[in-house]
């Protein structure tokens, strides 16, 4: 029915008997298994209580809680806190593979009481990337008030990338933690306290951003569980459980706000009595339950998988053998060029771009220091690295702002490979004849420099964009963060202002349901024509986002803004004139469109200091 079992087994297995004879899906007898609540209660599933889920025929099912009444139902419960009975101060491994009591028996008959538990983070994250999923978080305090946080957008990356949260789209009673921080606390130490884009931490693995490397600096030491932590939190749902609600600093383990804590609700110092996660499916308005589209696409996946595996990897070790002679004939053409330019450098070169005396670690410290004219400068934002040339605006919105990408005549190719984008590359500026460069270049200034600068402190990015026409648009966002490129350099973006349309985060206006979620670029992981990171079919190399729409992007399936795409003259493109017959120019799409490529873009980062 699937082949979830393997029937290539020996002679005693075939004697005796293998497989699985059926699952109890809750209806009191066996039959198949839904793959997550939302599944199970289209199929008649239809009371709250435990049952059997199979997300992945590859895998085998698991129990789980689904909450089949609330807003319709098909909530499936990842997290539940109630009564202290299971200890939420666990390891790396416990918090990977799940901890806890799914759900018991009252008297009943069968498991309609939810227990204590976390259901795990590679199942959380399987089930956040079968498609578009939002998260439902409700919680009561110890006199029985009760408040809820709803999230239409949730994803949690895999193992590889330290289970990365991506998550946007507010609405309830309990205030916005993930997104907006404590809103007792002002300016960085309310940025300190966002969730959004956090790496997961345990006590024995220390992802979170207090003092990286330093030991006695752990949040998850410090605040009593695994969790999502920042320096360190707004929300705490795996914290130490005290009863009565209040407690203090004598009763805290480490001194520190460690309980069951939703901050822009009941404050620091009050631990709720109960909290729960619940998760499903999201579907956007206007759009038809798709669940199932995503279920069938993945078995799909799996068979495509096989056949490459059975037919196509033999056929392409024979290719590479020819790929490798042809490899061997180019290092000899460019050990030839190699010679050649070394004949053309016997003199010195001039430079042409004298490099002013003020530098800074950036932008900003360049103008606090006197550096108040836009043109090329050394920063040095570590000491322990060496320093490097960059352009910075020192007019725009008073100045500080240090240019991380620039289109303006489609000079420079940006359909580049992985490591390209990672040390970057094109002309930071140049001299016009003034002496000084004071005219940017189209460049990228390298992923792995961006992420450096944006995780120095809070960071907010300002991307301008011109038509052929002389109109001008800007999109700016108060909240940029570029992780590692062990995540693969994931985006966390948010708080929209401009006159460009908000394509990060609401993906394309033209489209709606699940065609426009598939264009929102936040949480993203980045993506080039060598590296498929996107969402369009992961494991099928002829469907890449970075091959078809020309350059290293962020891309989703694929995109609502692809400002590294090809360059047109003129601004009006069509399919014929595109390389794979996909909207690949310089777009911005919520203000010209799939087929209008921009004539200048360009992306500027400073320090951000919220209003006091």
């Amino acid at each position: 029915m699937d082949g979830s079992v393997d029937f290539g087994r020996r002679w005693d297995e075939y004697r005796i008997g293998f497989g699985n004879v059926a699952f109890d899906v809750g209806k009191g007898h066996c039959e198949t298994p839904g793959k997550e609540c939302e599944d199970i209660f289209r199929r008649g599933g239809k009371d709250s209580q435990m049952y059997m889920i199979q997300p992945d025929s590859f895998y085998p099912p698991y129990k789980v809680f689904c909450d089949q009444s609330t807003q319709n139902g098909g909530w499936l419960l990842i997290q539940n806190r109630m009564d202290g009975s299971v200890d939420f101060g666990r390891r790396w491994d416990e918090y990977r593979i799940g901890f806890g009591n799914v759900a018991f028996d009252v008297g009943k008959g069968h498991c309609e009481t939810p227990g204590e538990y976390w259901l795990g983070n590679n199942r959380i994250s399987q089930l956040t990337k079968m498609g578009p999923t939002e998260v439902l978080i409700e919680m009561e305090d110890w006199a029985g008030s009760k408040v809820y946080a709803q999230y239409r957008q949730f994803t949690i990356q895999s193992e590889t990338s330290n289970y990365i949260l991506a998550i946007n789209d507010y609405s309830g009673t309990a205030g916005n933690t993930f997104l907006e921080g404590s809103t007792q606390l002002y300016g960085e130490n309310r940025t300190m306290t966002i969730h959004n884009g956090m790496m997961f931490s345990t006590y024995d693995r220390d992802n979170d951003n207090w003092t990286p490397g330093d030991p006695s600096k752990q949040c998850a030491k410090e605040d009593g569980g695994g969790w999502w932590y920042n320096r360190c939190h707004s929300a705490n749902p795996n914290g130490r459980y005290y009863m009565g609600g209040a407690y203090t600093q004598h009763m805290a383990k480490h001194g520190t706000d460690d309980g069951v804590v939703w901050m822009n609700w009941k404050g620091s110092w009050y631990s709720l009595k109960t909290i729960s996660m619940k998760i499903r499916p999201y579907f956007a308005p206007n759009n038809n339950r798709v669940v199932s589209q995503y279920t069938d696409s993945l078995e799909e996946q799996h068979a495509y998988v096989k056949e490459t595996v059975d037919t196509v990897f033999p056929s392409n070790i024979r290719v590479l053998h020819g790929v490798l002679e042809k490899v061997r004939l180019k290092i000899q053409k460019l050990e030839k060029a190699i010679q050649v330019q070394r004949e053309g450098c016997q003199e010195p070169c001039k430079t042409t771009c004298p490099i002013p005396v003020v530098s800074g670690k950036e932008c900003e410290d360049i103008f606090r220091r006197g550096g108040k004219d836009s043109q090329m400068y050394m920063i040095q934002p570590d000491s322990f690295y060496p320093p490097y040339k960059v352009f910075c605006d020192q007019s725009t919105q008073n100045g500080g702002w240090l240019l991380i990408q620039n289109r303006m005549d489609g000079s420079v190719d940006f359909g580049r490979r992985w490591d390209e984008y990672r040390i970057g590359f094109g002309n930071v500026a140049f001299d016009v004849g003034k002496g000084h460069c004071e005219t940017p270049g189209e460049y990228w200034l390298g992923n792995n420099r961006i992420s450096q600068l944006t995780k120095m402190g809070p960071t907010e990015v300002l991307i301008e964009m011109e038509d052929w026409a002389g109109s001008k648009v800007y999109a700016q966002y108060r909240q940029f963060t570029i992780q590692s490129e062990t995540s693969n350099y994931i985006l966390a973006i948010n708080d929209y202002s401009g006159t460009a349309g908000n394509t990060f985060l609401e993906g394309s206006t033209q489209l709606y349901g699940e065609n426009r979620t598939m264009t929102i670029h936040n949480g993203m992981m980045f993506s080039t024509y060598d590296r498929d990171n996107d969402n369009w079919t992961p494991g099928d190399p002829s469907k890449q986002c970075a091959k078809e729409d020309g350059g290293g992007w962020w891309y989703n399936r694929c995109h609502s803004a692809n400002p590294n795409g090809r360059y047109y003259m003129g601004g009006a493109y069509t399919q014929h004139m595109a390389k794979h017959g996909t909207d690949d120019g310089v777009v911005w799409m919520n203000w010209k469109g799939s087929w209008y490529s921009l004539k200048t873009i360009s992306m500027k980062i400073r320090p951000y200091f919220a209003p006091s």
